[in-house]
């Protein structure tokens, strides 16, 4: 028998619940990197689709994406003072490296946020 109650969050809204989180679909489940930015470095620029572009520098270094999983969306409440509304992904280049990026949806910029050991 599985425990099917809801868990509240911390937030300003009392009604607001979430379902507890579903790891028999492991699909669904975000990876999150070991390693934090202080502060994430922009990797490439605003682009009229929004993609990530073929190639961009990481760390001083080009890099090119050959596998791209997500998106996973992070937002905060609209009345918040900083609004933050990002998409991440967990970026594979060809070198093997795993990198956690993020494509803000309020400048169309990509970042790079943290690295996966």
């Amino acid at each position: 028998e599985t425990n099917s109650k809801r868990v509240p969050q911390s937030e300003h809204l009392l009604q607001r619940l979430t379902e507890p989180e579903n790891t028999a679909n492991p699909e669904r489940t975000f990876l999150r990197p070991l390693r934090l930015l202080a502060m994430p470095q922009q990797i490439a620029e605003r682009d009229s689709e929004g993609r990530l572009p073929a190639r961009f520098s990481v760390l001083g270094q080009q890099r090119q994406v050959v596998e791209l999983h997500g998106p996973e969306r992070i937002q905060t409440a609209w009345w918040t003072e900083q609004p933050c509304h990002r998409d991440y992904f967990r970026a594979i280049t060809e070198t093997g490296s795993q990198l956690w990026i993020y494509h803000d949806l309020q400048t169309g910029s990509w970042y790079l946020h943290g690295l996966f050991d």
